[in-house]
Parts: C-alpha cells; structure tokens; sequence
C-alpha cells in the first residue's frame, strides 16, 4: 500500500481492525494520531494529514465523515474486504465505495 500512496498527494483509506492501522504505521516509520469522529469511529492521520485511515464499521461510513468534506475519490483500492465480506453484503458495500467516487472516477 505504501508504493500506492507515493503516487498521490494524498491517500485516505478505511479499516475496521484498529490493530492493522497500527501495524502499518510501525511497519512503515509514519507516526499517526488518532482522532475520534462521532457516530463512526476513529481517523489516524500523519502530520501533515496526507494520509488519513478511517478506522470503523464501512457500512457506517459516510462522506460527512471525511476530514475533507468535498473529497471525492479518483480510485478505491480493495485489498481484500470484497472477498472478505458475505456475498449479501457485497452489494451495499459497493453502493457505499460508490459514494466517495468522482464522476470521473473508474469503476
């Protein structure tokens, strides 16, 4: 993820494992601070908060969460929830992933 993020200005991402967040940081020598969002969770961003991962429940996850309100994504980068999650879920997950797209966005 971390070859990722060096392509973009800025990269948000969203994990419900708090610990995975943690590793990451470590793994990859970025401190984060954590921040509480009412009503969702936790956003851990770096100092500069280029990076922000959102740590909750997905399908609790809306775009007046973001730190940066009008944020719209140009791609999502799934490393694995879609195979993770129930095949029932799969449609509300897209329906809450296609939120955050720009028009623009590919899909």
């Amino acid at each position: 993820m971390l070859q990722a993020m060096l392509n973009f200005p800025s990269f948000q991402g969203l994990e419900i494992n708090e610990k995975a967040i943690g590793l990451f940081g470590s793994e990859n020598n970025i401190a984060l601070t954590e921040t509480a969002i009412d009503g969702f969770g936790k956003v851990f961003t770096n100092c500069d908060q280029s990076l922000q991962i959102y740590c909750g429940d997905m399908f609790q996850f809306s775009p007046d969460r973001l730190l940066q309100k009008d944020l719209k994504f140009g791609a999502i980068l799934d490393r694995g929830s879609l195979v993770a999650i129930d095949p029932e879920l799969r449609d509300p997950y897209f329906k809450v992933m296609e939120q955050f797209c720009a028009a623009d966005s590919v899909r």
